[in-house]
């Protein structure tokens, strides 16, 4: 397949992902299940990581797969 492909559609996927999850996590926080709201947390922010990587041009499938993996 072509690279730039993958980076294109990991970047839409890990973009959908962050923004899809974010609300919840704010709403955890919100709720008092800080737990919860850090574990939602710190998937957003490995997402957006992901997604900024992607948006480089560079793409890491084993990375990708731990983030989403969550």
């Amino acid at each position: 397949m072509d690279e730039e492909f993958k980076s294109r559609s990991l970047l839409g996927v890990m973009l959908a992902g962050a923004l899809l999850l974010a609300p919840f996590s704010l709403n955890h926080f919100r709720q008092g299940r800080f737990g919860l709201g850090a574990g939602t947390g710190l998937v957003v922010l490995v997402l957006g990581g992901l997604a900024w990587t992607a948006s480089r041009g560079r793409h890491q499938p084993w990375l990708a797969f731990a983030g989403l993996t969550p």
